[in-house]
């Protein structure tokens, strides 16, 4: 489902070393509503984003 990312990494017990976030879809009709959540939480718990990768965010344990 789209959008659901936020759902599963604010409840992530473990810490990947890195995570994909689709941020939106290739027709540009979806832009991910949680973008502001996820990267909150990824500064939080130790994340970096170090690049875009078409259409995703990726986000490594720093």
């Amino acid at each position: 489902t789209e959008g659901a990312e936020w759902f599963c990494i604010k409840h992530l017990v473990s810490r990947p070393k890195q995570i994909v976030v689709e941020i939106y879809n290739d027709l540009g009709t979806y832009i991910n509503p949680h973008l502001f959540e996820i990267a909150e939480w990824a500064a939080a718990n130790g994340y970096k984003r170090t690049s875009v990768h078409d259409s995703d965010f990726i986000y490594v344990l720093s």
